[in-house]
């Protein structure tokens, strides 16, 4: 799990390195900063759709209840494809070298 995480950090300081260098090492610090809110976030939205799908409130539509809400059947499928992508994603990539802790150190 370690390893898949820093792959895909990897990858995103890569393309925003690539699409602005100039800022990079800011913005990445910023999505960086940004990824304890979005995981509350989560948090919250899948709590919200399970009462409302076990009490019936309100009627949640199939494909985002599958999307946010998946069963450990799609679990087994989708685990493959994420790890064939992140393999393909970060082969594809033609980012030099770097050391992004260094660079995230550099922004604090």
């Amino acid at each position: 799990l370690r390893e898949a995480r820093n792959r895909i950090l990897k990858a995103l300081y890569c393309y925003i390195l690539t699409h602005t260098p100039e800022e990079a090492p800011t913005r990445y610090g910023n999505i960086l900063l940004l990824a304890p809110a979005l995981k509350a976030l989560a948090q919250v939205l899948i709590e919200n759709m399970t009462l409302t799908k076990f009490f019936g409130f309100a009627e949640v539509d199939s494909l985002l209840s599958e999307f946010i809400l998946d069963s450990p059947t799609d679990e087994v499928t989708t685990r493959p494809l994420l790890r064939s992508a992140l393999r393909s994603a970060t082969t594809a990539t033609t980012c030099p070298d770097i050391d992004t802790q260094q660079h995230v150190m550099t922004i604090l």
